[in-house]
């Protein structure tokens, strides 16, 4: 199940809940994920501050309360006071590499159109619930979208990103990654699945921990 309402959006599974919501500055804040709870939370349940922070950047002068620093965010990039490793890493043409991407749209969709040339999930019958909210760089005329798939019968949500350049000057992307989630706390496992030809799928389940994982995993 997918609502979308007054810039809340809610991912519903049997047993669990995504949900986020746009921020009046366009940035895109990550509230939950976990067992269900009700849609008419969201709000309630997003970062609450009611002053200026004395130690951290401003991200926007229109609004001197929000910190990119401390916010839990759909996806992150550098720049503006966001200081985790970015979900997105762009440099452009004249070497710059801060980017702003803000809220542009939302449209929910039946069925996934999957990508011929890459690995994708989807549904047999076509049927599946299919979000896909974009973002506009402020200055520089690139288009992100976070595409959410949910399949209730699995219990699952599925992520993926698309970046688009419609301006006429080149880009070179260091980094673009498929799904960024905040969370508070700090008891949870990962599990991934590593192999080669002949060995694949290969159960590794570690904690979640402060640590950058793929660069744990690959020292």
């Amino acid at each position: 199940m997918i609502q979308v309402k007054d810039n809340t959006f809610y991912l519903g599974t049997p047993h669990t809940s995504y949900c986020f919501r746009i921020l009046p500055s366009g940035h895109a804040e990550h509230v939950h994920y976990g067992a269900p709870i009700d849609p008419a939370d969201i709000n309630e349940l997003g970062e609450q501050r009611a002053f200026e922070p004395g130690n951290a950047i401003i991200c926007d002068p229109e609004d001197r309360t929000l910190v990119l620093e401390d916010t839990c965010l759909e996806f992150s990039s550098l720049g503006k006071g966001d200081i985790r490793d970015p979900f997105l890493e762009i440099e452009y043409a004249d070497g710059s590499r801060t980017s702003d991407f803000r809220y542009e749209n939302a449209e929910v969709l039946t069925g996934k159109s999957v990508p011929q040339s890459l690995p994708g999930s989807y549904q047999e019958d076509g049927q599946e619930e299919h979000l896909v909210v974009s973002y506009r760089e402020k200055y520089a005329g690139l288009k992100l979208e976070l595409h959410y798939t949910v399949y209730p019968d699995c219990d699952c949500i599925c992520r993926s990103t698309v970046l688009t350049n419609e301006s006429d000057q080149p880009v070179r992307i260091h980094r673009l990654m498929s799904a960024q989630i905040d969370f508070t706390d700090a008891t949870y496992s990962l599990t991934s699945f590593h192999g080669a030809w002949a060995r694949e799928m290969n159960k590794v389940t570690v904690p979640v921990t402060t640590v950058d994982y793929v660069n744990s995993t690959n020292a």
